[in-house]
């Protein structure tokens, strides 16, 4: 079977378990429909044939319902924080759920990521995976406009992953809407149930020479200085170990890596986005590269295409230690990395950021692949 499907997963009605290898057989993908959720990524170990997870989560999905970290799954309307959960649109202030101190964060409490999605197996000869739906009602956890959002996570004969991220507004004649969604997988390359090493010894390499500055809220100021100075411990240009900058005085009021990274391009504010089809594989030869996620101890890592503007780097700093994951590997404190890539933190407060607004008739588009690879343990990046 190429998908093979557990239905009513440990027996909790309704949520369904799907797993799918690459062609290659190197790369295996566990995803629900409860949050359209990457339950786990592994990667086959060469030495013992074995599959080991190189992402964070739960084995059980009674811990996904109850837990706060969003563990793989699809966050939106809007992932990121926005201001005091107010914004401004169709002559109207909405307010929206506060749950981030004094702002609201991917979405709401209980929001894409604590919702049953309809699910559909799809394949065929080169790419296989699920495709997720679910509908957002006016009004949801305060968004206006009803929306119809499509997840895709695929798996393709390249050693590809694919997150691609489609949505609309249902009515024609419907008020705008914002809209700003991604995954939130936190990556661990470094064999996590053999290692239990935390992440800080990962290189990561971003095509981004600005980075959001933000308050003590971590909230945007509406600057984005350049990645000198007193912010080069945000500069990826070139492959930089984690743990060099990550206890830097501009990183204490968010403890560590939890900011927006801007790709370097002569526009943000027009970017041109490319999407290739879902089910036609070989998606990273036609979605810009922007970076790189590499494991020195293992060899392990993955380059990183995506049509967003930039990316939110963020180290588990809230991790709560010693809790047992999927695999039975004991999380901790910067355990893992997310690269969120999304649209611009705020944007709907912040005009001079690229809009995250969508009108009716309109098609939000979001595309973002892993490509992964082997090469000799400590080699550097190819970068």
């Amino acid at each position: 079977m190429v998908v093979e499907v557990t239905k009513n997963w440990e027996g909790v009605p309704g949520v369904d378990l799907y797993t799918f290898t690459s062609n290659s057989g190197f790369l295996r993908a566990k995803v629900s429909n409860y949050g359209a959720t990457l339950i786990a990524l592994e990667l086959k170990d060469a030495a013992d044939g074995q599959y080991y997870p190189v992402t964070l989560g739960w084995g059980s999905v009674k811990k996904w319902q109850t837990d706060p970290n969003y563990f793989g799954t699809v966050v939106g309307r809007y992932g990121n924080r926005i201001k005091h959960g107010k914004f401004d649109l169709n002559g109207k202030t909405y307010q929206l759920e506060i749950n981030n101190g004094p702002n609201s964060l991917h979405g709401g409490v209980k929001s894409y990521d604590k919702q049953l999605w309809d699910a559909e197996v799809v394949s065929n000869e080169t790419v296989r995976g699920v495709k997720f739906t679910l509908i957002s009602p006016d009004g949801d956890h305060g968004y206006p406009g009803a929306l119809k959002v499509t997840t895709y996570v695929l798996l393709d004969n390249h050693d590809e992953l694919l997150f691609r991220h489609e949505a609309a507004l249902l009515d024609a004649g419907a008020t705008k809407t914002v809209v700003n969604l991604t995954n939130h997988t936190y990556w661990n390359l470094g064999q996590w149930t053999k290692t239990q090493r935390d992440v800080l010894g990962h290189s990561l390499t971003l095509n981004a020479d600005r980075v959001v500055e933000t308050d003590a809220d971590s909230i945007p100021t509406g600057r984005l200085p350049p990645v000198t100075g007193d912010f080069e411990c945000f500069d990826f240009r070139a492959p930089r170990l984690l743990k060099k900058s990550v206890e830097a005085d501009v990183m204490k009021p968010a403890r560590g890596y939890d900011h927006y990274l801007v790709f370097a391009r002569p526009d943000f504010a027009g970017v041109p986005r490319h999407h290739p089809a879902p089910m036609a594989g070989s998606w990273a030869a036609t979605t810009p590269a922007q970076g790189e996620l590499y494991c020195p101890d293992t060899g392990y890592g993955f380059a990183l295409h995506t049509s967003e503007p930039g990316v939110q780097v963020y180290c588990a700093n809230y991790l709560e230690p010693n809790s047992e994951g999927y695999g039975r590997a004991a999380m901790k404190h910067r355990g893992g990395l997310c690269l969120e890539t999304q649209g611009f933190p705020d944007a709907p407060n912040q005009p001079h950021f690229p809009s995250t607004v969508l009108a009716a008739g309109e098609r939000y588009e979001h595309t973002t692949v892993h490509k992964f690879f082997i090469r000799p343990a400590h080699e550097g990046s190819k970068l």
